[in-house]
């Protein structure tokens, strides 16, 4: 099953294959992006959380860290996100009430936040299923 799949097309960006890895990326509401990439059942990291993955894969290196971990079908589905301090909301995604409440009030951000945006959140996406990949390749 395709990680698009999860979310029955809701915020899909765009659906891609990386390193015989299914990948997609979403444009979030609340203004940032996200890339989720869909790992075999023989992946060192299938079935770990989010939090788990360095165990197996230590030197893993995505934007913010892995933030989501989550059996898709037959499939596990790994993810990370650009809401952090460090990027800006696309306030061209936001929803009409978020982008009120980002309006009236803005929020924290670090000097140096940068947006991320669709062609960069692919491209993450990306790196992250060519990492995921080598984990796979240097496990078996």
């Amino acid at each position: 099953m395709k990680p698009s799949e999860f979310w029955n097309g809701v915020g899909v960006e765009r659906e891609f294959e990386e390193s015989s890895l299914q990948c997609c990326t979403r444009a979030v509401q609340m203004g940032h992006r996200c890339g989720y990439v869909a790992i075999p059942h023989d992946h060192p990291a299938f079935g770990k959380s989010w939090d788990e993955i360095y165990d197996v894969i230590p030197d893993l290196d995505v934007d913010g860290g892995v933030t989501f971990a989550c059996l898709n079908g037959d499939t596990w589905v790994l993810g990370w996100d650009a809401a952090h301090s460090w990027h800006l909301p696309d306030v061209s995604i936001m929803s009409d009430e978020c982008r009120r409440i980002h309006e009236q009030y803005g929020s924290f951000r670090e000097p140096f936040a940068v947006m991320i945006d669709a062609d960069m959140a692919e491209a993450e996406t990306r790196r992250f299923a060519q990492q995921l990949a080598e984990g796979l390749v240097n496990e078996q």
